[in-house]
């Protein structure tokens, strides 16, 4: 299913998840995987919900969550993308209910051990921090930004008009395989 907004949105190439990956170090990829848990999520299952305390970080392993404000669906989520990192961010309670659309995969982490981490490895905040301001700021221009009739959808899309930097190129290729050491360990 396609966010109502973008036809495209299941089809991006980066997706939010992957804008913080690429960002963390081999290690943090690490204490990640060893701090985190596997969490199968029938459809329907309502992981957050507007208004109330969640206390986790979810990354969509496998599947798709719906984005539910006052019960009409906004948006989805898939494979690659992160959800409840703005409630962690600013403390607030989350705006809207997150729940799998389908039978889903996702790796968990409690917020409140992410906290403890990120207060006592600095390096590790930072690039954390850095990647979910990214991954923010994408979704935000998205948002703003309507849907063209050129919109990149497919890898097969790029033109040599559609140059990426070589910085973003790396780093989604990094974000690339952190998500598959990510989905490895987890799924395996």
């Amino acid at each position: 299913m396609n966010c109502p907004y973008h036809p495209a949105g299941e089809q991006n190439i980066m997706r939010q998840a992957l804008f913080m990956l690429g960002q963390l170090s081999d290690d943090n990829i690490e204490w990640l995987i060893a701090n985190g848990e596997r969490q199968r999520a029938a459809a329907g299952t309502v992981l957050i919900e507007q208004g109330r305390d969640s206390g986790t970080v979810y990354i969509v392993l496998d599947g798709t969550l719906g984005i539910f404000v006052d019960g009409k669906m906004i948006a989805t989520r898939s494979s690659g993308e992160i959800l409840g990192e703005m409630s962690f961010i600013d403390d607030r309670l989350p705006t809207a209910t997150v729940k799998a659309v389908e039978d889903s995969v996702l790796y968990t982490i409690p917020q409140a051990k992410l906290a403890v981490h990120l207060e006592s490895d600095r390096d590790f905040a930072a690039r954390f921090y850095r990647g979910i301001s990214i991954s923010l700021s994408s979704r935000m221009r998205e948002l703003m930004a309507p849907p063209t009739e050129g919109d990149i959808t497919s890898i097969d899309d790029i033109t040599d008009d559609d140059a990426l930097d070589s910085n973003v190129l790396e780093s989604a290729y990094l974000a690339g395989l952190r998500f598959e050491r990510i989905l490895k360990r987890m799924m395996g």
